[in-house]
């Protein structure tokens, strides 16, 4: 089970956005944070779940569309260099998405 514990604390807003992002990034960064820590979670749980997957793969095809509607399409997608840099998640490899017809890396959980 994932838990709180298992995440650090919850990243600042400005370590989200570049110095030079405008505003309306930053503020987008200052909105997230207090989300951050329960998306992080739930997309380690996806990869852990459903290893080699891109992160198209498991936004459509994993999630339900009605929740994966819901979301900005690059939610997990942002995530998981997130856990990468936490050594939570690394990439697998890289193949053409059954989704997006693109090349792209895959995920596992370490």
């Amino acid at each position: 089970m994932l838990t709180k514990e298992m995440f650090p604390s919850e990243p600042v807003a400005k370590e989200l956005a570049r110095r030079n992002d405008p505003e309306e990034s930053k503020t987008a960064a200052r909105e997230i944070v207090p989300k951050l820590g329960n998306l992080q979670r739930t997309v380690l749980r996806l990869v852990t779940e459903y290893p080699d997957r891109t992160a198209a793969e498991l936004l459509w095809d994993v999630c339900n569309f009605a929740t994966a509607r819901s979301y900005d399409a690059r939610w997990i997608g942002r995530r998981l260099p997130e856990l990468a840099a936490q050594g939570r998640v690394f990439k697998s490899g890289s193949r053409r998405c059954t989704t997006t017809g693109k090349t792209a890396a895959t995920w596992r959980a370490v």
